[in-house]
C-alpha cells in the first residue's frame, strides 16, 4: 500500500467518526441561571431532561419550580441554586443540594424525602389544609441555617420536619404549625410572632433553645401556641402583647433566662392552666402591667419582680429552692370568689426577700423569708415547723419588715402565725443593747411562737408574737421549754432517755399545770425513771401514729429560775435506720394568762446507718462533747477555713452483700431535705482489699468552711445501688425516693461559728495559748444594764470608763445540748485554737468564764453583761509558780 493511499484512509475514518459524533443525542447544559419548571400532574425522573421546561436536567446556577401534583424520582445526587415548590413530591435514594432558598408555597401538600440533602435556607408557608413534609435522616451539617414559617394569615397549614434529632440557626415563625418527630435545638435566634410549635404523631420530641439562642416572642396576627416540651438554655424575651397559648405537652423548663414584659392589655395570658413550667434558671417580670401566668409554676431558681406584678391565673405558684425576689414589682396568688382573698403563695424551700406586695399572704413550709425591705402580703403569713424568718437589724428603726394587711371588702386577712426558725443578726457598726425591742411584723392578729433562733444576735434576741405583731427582744416575756437526749446516738435495744427543763425568765411565778411529750412508737416508756420537778410515772398512751407521755401533778418555776425533770427510754430492737425527734406540749400560767409552750421536732435521737469508721476530721479546732463533735471556725475567718474529711467506709451487717459503691456524700439535711452536698473522693494511696468486697475502703475530700451550714450537723451517706441514700432525690423537690433507700448517714461533726469574745495569752511572752479550757457561767437572776436603767451587771456601753470591774462568782454552769440552746455555739467548755481564742453569743443576762491551761494557774473573768457583744474579754494567764487569783481584766472599751 503506497503512503498516499494511506493517508486517504486516515482522512475518511476521521471523516466518518466525525459524522457519528454529530448523530449521538447530547445532555446540554442551561444557560447561566436558568428556570427550569417540572410540569403540574406529572411524574417522572429527575435526570429526564425532557421533562424539564428549560430542556435540561437543571445543575447548580438553576432555580427548579415544581408544580401542582408532581412527582419527582430522585435516585441521585443534584445541585441547583434554589428550589420553590407549590405542590409536589421529591422522592428517591438520592440528595438534593440547594445553595440559596428552598420555598414552599402550597396550595397542595408537598413532600420531600430524600436521604443526606443539603438545604440551609427553608421557607415554608402552606395554606389552610395542607402539609409540607420534609424526611431526610441524613440532612448534611450545613442544612437548616435559616427555617421560617410564615402561612398566609388564617392559614392553618402544617410544616413538619422527620429530620431526627437536629439544629437549627435562626428559626422565624411568623404564622401556621411548625411540628418535628424528633429533639430540635436552635443555637441563636428564634423570632416568633404567631404560629405554634408541635411534637407530630405522638413522637416524643423537645424543642430546646441552646445557650447561644436568643427568643424573642411578640405581637403577630395570632396568639403563639406551644405544643410540645420546651427547654430553655438562653434567653427569651415575651413582649406580652399577646397570649402565649400552650397545650398538655407544651410544658417549660426554664434553665436559662426568661423575660416577660406586659403591657396593660385585658385578658393577654401567658401559657396553660394545669400545664407545668419549671424554673431552674431565671424569671424576670418587667411588666407596665400585669402578666397572668397560666402555668403551673414551680419555682427552684430565681424569680425577680422588678415591675407590674405577677398574677397566678389559675394554678398556685410553689417553690421548692431558689429565691424569689420583689424588686419594684408584685406578686398575687389565685383569686378566689366569695369575698374572700387569693391562694397564698407556697414557699417548700428557697428564699423569699425584697419590697412589694404578695396579694394572698404567704404560706412558708421550708423556705426562707428575708425581710430586707417594705414586704406587704395581703390576708395572711403563715410560717410552719419547717419554716424560717431572716431580719439584719441596721439600727433600732432601720430594718426589714412584713406588713399583714386586709384588703378592703374582704372577710379575711391579717393573720400572722409563727413556728419554725427565727434568723436574727446585727448589721456591721450596730450594738443592740439590753431592753431594746424590734417590731418585724404587724398584723391584726400574731400567734405562735419560734421553735429556735439563731444568728449573731441570738440566742440573746428572739422573737415573740402578740397582740398583733412579732416583735424581735429579749426572751424575758415567756417561759422556756428546752429537751435534750441523755445520748444522740440511739442503739437498738438500748436504753436512752430525755432531761426537759423549764426556764422563767420573768419577774413572776410561773405555774406548768401538765407536760406531755410525744415520742416515736418504737420508743417505750421505762417505769418508775422519771425525776425531778415530775416524779411518777405519766399516763403512756398512743394517740395520731404517736407515743404520748403525759406527765402530771403540775410544778411552779420561780422569778428568772430554772427547773428539770427526766425520764429513761428503751428502744425497739428493730429500729430502722433514721432521726427521731421530740416534741412536747406544755400547758402553763403567768400572772392568771394561759399559754401553750410547744416543742416540736427537736433534740433527735439518732440511730446511725453504721458505715463509717475510722472518721477523722480537720482544718478547725475540734471539740468532742459526750456523743457529739463539734467542729469549730471563727466566723471571720470562714472564708479561709475547709473542713477535711477521712472516712473508712464498710457494708453494714443487715445490707450484706451490698454491692457496688458509686459515690460517698457528705451532706447537711435542713427541714428534710439537702442542704448542702459534698461529694468524697477514694483515697489514692490506700491498698485494695480485695478479700474483703464489702469493705469500700477509705474516702476523702476537703470542704469550703464558707459552704458549710453552721449548727447543722453533717453526716456522711454511702450510695450503693440497692440502699441509695433517701436525702440525695429529696433534695430541691424532684424525684421519687428508691425501693428500700437509706433514710439516715454516720455522723461527721457539726460545724459551729463563733464571733470571739476574748483571747488566751501568756502572761510573760503574751503569745496565744493553745488548749486552754475555757468554761461558761451564769449567774441566772442578774440582768445586765439596759440604755437607760442600771441593774446587776454592767456592759460594754455603762462600765465605768470602759473598764470592766466587779467579782465574780455565784455562777451556774451553763448546760450544752438543750435544744432550743441558750448559747451559740452549743459548746461548753470550749478548747482554744492555735490563735488561743475563745468565744459565745448567749442570751440575755450576766456571764463570766473560768480558765485553764496545763502549766498555768487558773483565772476568773470579771462578771459582764450580754447584751451588747462582749468582744474584749481577754485574759493572760501566769505560770503555776504564781498563786491562783481572781483576775479582773483591765481592757479599754
Amino acid at each position: 500500500m503506497t503512503l498516499k493511499r494511506l493517508a486517504l484512509g486516515g482522512i475518511l475514518l476521521l471523516y466518518a467518526a466525525f459524522i457519528i459524533r454529530l448523530n449521538r443525542p447530547v445532555m446540554a447544559a442551561a444557560a447561566p441561571a436558568a428556570i427550569c419548571t417540572w410540569p403540574d400532574s406529572t411524574t417522572g425522573n429527575w435526570t429526564d431532561a425532557s421533562t424539564w421546561s428549560c430542556g435540561v436536567v437543571p445543575g447548580p446556577t438553576d432555580n427548579v419550580n415544581v408544580g401542582l401534583g408532581g412527582v419527582i424520582i430522585l435516585n441521585t445526587n443534584a445541585t441547583i441554586s434554589s428550589l420553590t415548590m407549590t405542590g409536589g413530591m421529591i422522592t428517591g435514594t438520592g440528595a438534593l443540594a440547594v445553595s440559596g432558598l428552598a420555598q414552599f408555597v402550597p396550595s397542595v401538600s408537598v413532600t420531600i424525602h430524600t436521604l443526606g440533602s443539603s438545604l440551609p435556607h427553608i421557607l415554608s408557608a402552606p395554606n389552610s389544609g395542607v402539609i409540607v413534609r420534609l424526611t431526610d435522616p441524613a440532612l448534611t451539617a450545613d442544612s437548616l441555617n435559616t427555617v421560617t414559617i410564615s402561612n398566609p394569615v388564617g392559614s392553618n397549614g402544617s410544616t413538619v420536619f422527620e429530620i431526627g434529632p437536629r439544629s437549627i440557626n435562626t428559626l422565624i415563625m411568623h404564622n401556621g404549625n411548625f411540628g418535628v418527630t424528633s429533639d430540635l435545638t436552635v443555637t441563636q435566634i428564634v423570632s416568633w410572632t404567631s404560629g405554634s410549635l408541635n411534637a407530630y404523631f405522638n413522637s416524643p420530641a423537645h424543642f430546646t433553645l441552646a445557650n447561644t439562642a436568643v427568643m424573642t416572642i411578640a405581637n403577630g396576627p395570632a396568639a403563639p401556641g406551644l405544643y410540645l416540651p420546651l427547654i430553655n438554655e438562653g434567653t427569651v424575651t415575651w413582649l406580652g402583647t399577646q397570649s402565649l397559648l400552650a397545650g398538655p405537652k407544651g410544658t417549660w423548663t426554664n434553665n436559662g433566662t426568661l423575660n416577660l414584659y406586659s403591657a396593660p392589655i385585658a385578658n393577654v395570658t401567658f401559657g396553660e392552666e394545669s400545664v407545668p413550667f419549671t424554673n431552674i434558671g431565671t424569671l424576670r417580670v418587667n411588666a407596665t402591667g400585669d402578666v397572668q401566668f397560666d402555668y403551673a409554676l414551680l419555682n427552684y431558681g430565681e424569680v425577680v419582680l422588678n415591675s407590674g406584678a405577677l398574677n397566678m391565673h389559675w394554678n398556685n405558684y410553689t417553690q421548692w429552692a431558689g429565691h424569689t425576689h420583689l424588686n419594684g414589682g408584685n406578686l398575687a396568688g389565685v383569686s378566689k370568689c366569695c369575698n374572700l382573698d387569693n391562694y397564698p403563695i407556697y414557699l417548700y424551700g428557697g428564699t423569699l426577700s425584697g419590697s412589694g406586695i404578695i396579694t394572698g399572704g404567704i404560706e412558708n413550709r421550708g423556705g426562707t423569708v428575708r425581710l430586707t425591705g417594705a414586704l406587704t402580703a395581703t390576708a395572711r403569713y403563715l410560717q410552719s415547723v419547717t419554716g424560717t424568718l431572716q431580719v439584719t437589724l441596721t439600727g433600732l428603726t432601720d430594718f426589714g419588715t412584713l406588713s399583714v394587711i386586709k384588703r378592703g371588702g374582704l372577710s379575711d386577712g391579717a393573720d400572722i402565725s409563727i413556728d419554725g426558725t427565727l434568723i436574727v443578726n446585727q448589721a456591721d457598726g450596730f450594738n443592740p443593747a439590753s431592753g431594746d425591742r424590734f417590731q418585724i411584723m404587724t398584723g391584726l392578729t400574731a400567734n405562735g411562737a419560734f421553735q429556735q433562733s439563731s444568728g449573731n444576735m441570738a440566742p440573746a434576741f428572739s422573737g415573740y408574737a402578740g397582740l398583733g405583731a412579732v416583735i424581735v427582744a429579749e426572751p424575758t416575756n415567756a417561759a422556756l421549754v428546752q429537751a435534750r437526749p441523755f445520748h444522740t446516738q440511739g442503739t437498738r435495744g438500748g436504753d436512752n432517755g430525755y432531761t426537759i427543763a423549764i426556764q422563767n425568765p420573768t419577774t413572776q411565778t410561773l405555774a406548768v399545770n401538765s407536760l406531755v411529750a410525744y415520742l416515736p412508737l418504737s420508743f417505750t416508756y421505762k417505769l418508775g425513771s422519771t425525776t425531778g420537778v415530775f416524779h411518777t410515772n405519766p399516763f403512756d398512751f398512743v394517740s395520731n401514729g404517736r407515743r404520748n407521755l403525759s406527765f402530771s401533778p403540775g410544778f411552779t418555776v420561780p422569778a428568772r429560775e430554772r427547773r428539770e425533770f427526766s425520764f429513761g427510754l428503751t428502744i425497739d430492737p428493730a429500729m430502722p435506720v433514721g432521726r427521731y425527734p421530740i416534741s412536747v406540749d406544755a400547758n402553763t400560767t403567768l400572772a392568771s394568762q394561759s399559754n401553750l409552750v410547744k416543742l416540736v421536732n427537736v433534740a433527735p435521737l439518732e440511730v446511725p446507718l453504721g458505715a463509717a469508721s475510722n472518721i477523722s476530721v480537720g482544718g478547725s479546732t475540734v471539740i468532742v462533747q459526750g456523743e457529739t463533735t463539734h467542729i469549730m471556725f471563727p466566723r471571720a475567718g470562714l472564708a479561709t477555713s475547709s473542713l477535711n474529711v477521712r472516712a473508712r467506709i464498710a457494708c453494714p451487717p443487715e445490707f450484706e452483700p451490698c454491692g457496688n459503691l458509686s459515690g460517698v456524700y457528705v451532706i447537711q439535711e435542713v427541714n428534710g431535705r439537702g442542704a448542702t452536698i459534698f461529694t468524697l473522693q477514694t483515697e489514692p494511696t490506700q491498698q485494695q482489699r480485695p478479700q474483703h468486697p464489702d469493705d469500700y475502703g477509705f474516702w476523702i475530700g476537703t470542704i469550703p468552711g464558707a459552704q458549710l451550714l453552721p449548727g447543722v450537723p453533717a453526716k456522711l451517706f454511702p450510695d450503693w445501688d440497692a440502699h441509695r441514700p433517701c436525702i440525695i432525690f429529696d433534695f430541691s423537690g424532684f424525684g421519687i425516693r428508691p425501693l428500700y433507700c437509706v433514710d439516715n448517714g454516720d455522723p461527721i461533726g457539726t460545724p459551729q461559728l463563733y464571733d470571739p469574745s476574748g483571747l488566751i495569752r501568756d502572761a510573760l511572752t503574751l503569745q496565744p495559748i493553745a488548749g486552754a479550757t475555757v468554761t461558761l457561767l451564769r449567774v441566772p437572776p442578774f440582768l445586765p444594764d439596759t440604755r437607760t436603767a442600771t441593774r446587776d451587771c454592767r456592759t460594754i456601753d455603762t462600765r465605768p470608763g470602759g473598764v470592766w470591774s466587779g467579782t465574780a462568782g455565784g455562777g451556774i454552769f451553763e448546760q450544752p445540748g438543750f435544744t432550743p440552746a441558750q448559747i451559740s455555739p452549743d459548746v461548753n467548755p470550749q478548747i482554744t485554737g492555735s490563735d488561743g481564742r475563745y468565744g459565745w453569743n448567749v442570751v440575755t443576762g450576766c456571764w463570766y468564764v473560768v480558765v485553764t491551761a496545763p502549766g498555768y494557774a487558773s483565772k476568773t473573768t470579771a462578771l459582764v453583761g450580754v447584751p451588747p457583744a462582749v468582744t474584749d474579754l481577754d485574759l493572760t494567764l501566769d505560770t503555776l509558780n504564781l498563786p491562783n487569783k481572781v483576775y479582773l481584766p483591765l481592757v479599754l472599751k
